[in-house]
């Protein structure tokens, strides 16, 4: 990413706070959009998109709610220490200490313009456009922006991503270590798991899977917890590796 571009993002993305230790709690995101009063999105501009189609997701986007990430921070002495010990040691600062001031133009310009434009035979690069600039955002920039938190050896996977398919074989696994007794995920007719209740998670999970769901995989429905999430927690409070470049 050149110097250029990383000051376009850092332009719409800025107010960074300082990871001190101070009491858990969840930081609130300023939002801001180019418009009357600033509650509305700016009428699109063709030259800001690779093609119609960009165009036309963008205007689609304008109706979608943004989760901006937010604020974790531990408190010393806390009930939650045991909580916290599931993540401090991955070098994930970054992740819990995001930006409080995003501009939702360029994030939704952002995914606009990510849209896929070669024929689905061809592997998607991970490149969009902002504001002028090639923005990647292949594991590698992630893993850079992050500081690095996880090197592995060239083709090797994270614990996460070489179990991922594996999670039938891993069911009393996943049931003991992250749901109450007597509880675990939802099987399908095949009798392969297919989903986890929030409500059969134990106080850890629960826990985990609140941060995960604005942090780490960002989606709003948590009632019903898909599989490859419901891993991701029995994860993390195992403490295996997990490449978050990749999430």
């Amino acid at each position: 990413m050149d110097l250029r571009a990383q000051t376009t993002l850092n332009k719409a993305l800025v107010g960074r706070q300082p990871n001190v230790m101070q009491p858990a709690k969840r930081g609130r995101t300023k939002t801001t959009s180019v418009g009357p009063h600033g509650t509305r999105p700016r009428e699109p501009n063709t030259r800001r998109f690779l093609g119609p189609s960009q165009k036309a997701r963008f205007a689609q986007l304008a109706s979608r709610t943004i989760l901006p990430e937010k604020l974790v921070v531990p408190k010393d002495q806390s009930e939650y220490n045991m909580l916290w010990s599931y993540f401090e040691h991955r070098k994930w600062d970054r992740v819990f200490d995001p930006y409080k001031e995003v501009n939702m133009d360029i994030v939704r310009e952002f995914y606009a313009n990510a849209i896929k434009l070669t024929p689905y035979t061809i592997a998607y690069n991970y490149e969009t456009f902002v504001r002028g600039h090639t923005i990647r955002f292949d594991r590698q920039a992630v893993s850079e922006f992050l500081g690095n938190p996880l090197e592995l050896p060239e083709g090797e996977k994270c614990y996460y991503r070489k179990h991922l398919l594996k999670t039938t074989h891993r069911l009393d696994d996943v049931s003991r270590k992250i749901c109450i007794k007597g509880k675990g995920p939802v099987l399908g007719k095949n009798g392969a798991p297919i989903h986890c209740h929030r409500k059969n998670l134990n106080i850890d999970a629960r826990a985990v899977l609140t941060i995960m769901s604005y942090n780490i995989r960002p989606w709003a429905h948590v009632t019903t917890i898909p599989m490859d999430a419901t891993l991701l927690i029995r994860v993390l409070v195992s403490r295996h590796s997990v490449d978050i470049a990749l999430r």
